[in-house]
């Protein structure tokens, strides 16, 4: 089973940490801060930064900690910071690079993909508290994983070779079990707790009006019969299609029987989205945040335009453009979500606000 796809994989060189202090508040343009809403959010501690120890920001860890990492000598230590009380915890030290790091959706596990080489990874699981739980090293100059948001003991892991062929494993974290799967495509995604979703990169069979679900217990793969779609995600047991025609986005959600239960339409650039796929966001299985390219708005220099949906209530609303030039995740609780190159603003959704809670500097 091979294939080819390249991941970039960056080491940003930038991190650290110091002294903490009360954040001044950043007002966005469209969205002032009397707002009576706005008086409401506590004001987020301000964690200074040595530019030179920073790598990047890593995602939060719960409703008040962001996880991120920096380089100490020659180890990379991975950090908690509450928004709060401005303490800022080292949560674990690892010798080797810290390339990526995913925090599970129950918000109780973390995994950190490291390499000290380019001949190999090393998967390895701790808990929220930085407790060591499991480690699987593989063979490979890149990998990639999907993590079952339903259950921590289950991950799936593609491992590249130098020329980008590819095998798929399936990895059991309580019985340590990695076994190999049959699967034409190296990015497939879980749905539910027994089944994973890819497209099907067979050329001369390829639709796409067809996904390829796959049952780990029974070891069947079925065909799944969506309406058109031309990028896909997954969330627990909700499955998201996105088509794009003459520059509108279409969004239909399905559940595990296929139903369609939730369906919308963006309007976006005509010319640009053919080759960019949106950015997509689970806040829970009823709220999402996309990213788009708007017409009356791009240009070559221009960051998309973010926007919050929620099904039950059946409207979009567009996130702030005021300091959005990245976006990184949100809190469990939907709340808050971190933009910025470095992930250093925490962006309010109900009220539009902004707050900064790490400021870099130079020695």
């Amino acid at each position: 089973m091979k294939n080819r796809f390249l991941i970039v994989l960056c080491l940003l060189l930038v991190t650290g940490c110091s002294q903490t202090s009360q954040a001044g508040k950043v007002v966005p343009k469209d969205t002032a801060m009397n707002n009576k809403e706005s008086d409401k959010i506590e004001q987020v501690r301000n964690l200074t930064v040595d530019s030179k120890k920073f790598r990047y920001t890593a995602g939060w860890l719960s409703n008040e900690e962001i996880l991120y990492v920096e380089q100490q000598g020659d180890s990379f230590v991975l950090k908690s910071f509450n928004l709060s009380s401005g303490k800022n915890t080292i949560l674990f030290k690892e010798s080797s690079y810290i390339i990526d790091v995913l925090v599970h959706s129950s918000k109780e596990y973390i995994l950190l993909h490291t390499g000290s080489d380019n001949h190999s990874a090393t998967v390895k699981i701790i808990t929220k508290t930085g407790a060591p739980v499991n480690e699987i090293t593989v063979e490979s100059s890149e990998v990639s994983v999907e993590w079952n948001d339903l259950d921590p003991m289950l991950l799936l892991i593609t491992a590249f070779d130098e020329d980008w062929s590819y095998d798929v494993f399936l990895y059991q974290m309580d019985t340590s079990d990695l076994a190999l799967l049959t699967i034409e495509n190296p990015f497939p995604k879980w749905i539910g707790k027994d089944e994973i979703i890819y497209s099907d990169l067979n050329e001369n069979e390829m639709r796409n009006d067809i996904l390829k679900v796959y049952n780990l217990t029974s070891k069947e793969i079925e065909d799944k019969k969506v309406t058109s779609s031309k990028w896909f995600d997954t969330y627990k047991e909700r499955l998201l299609t996105i088509d794009e025609l003459d520059g509108v986005l279409n969004f239909i959600i399905y559940n595990l029987d296929g139903a369609d239960i939730h369906s919308w339409s963006i309007q976006t650039t005509n010319d640009e989205m053919g080759t960019q796929q949106p950015t997509i966001e689970w806040l829970s299985e009823d709220e999402v945040i996309t990213s788009i390219l708007n017409d009356s708005k791009f240009s070559e220099d221009s960051n998309p335009v973010y926007v919050h949906r929620h099904f039950n209530g059946n409207k979009n609303v567009n996130i702030s453009e005021a300091s959005i030039s990245s976006f990184s995740s949100c809190t469990p609780n939907g709340e808050r979500c971190l933009f910025g190159s470095n992930g250093e603003i925490v962006y309010t959704l109900k009220s539009h606000s902004e707050e900064r809670w790490m400021s870099l500097y130079n020695e």
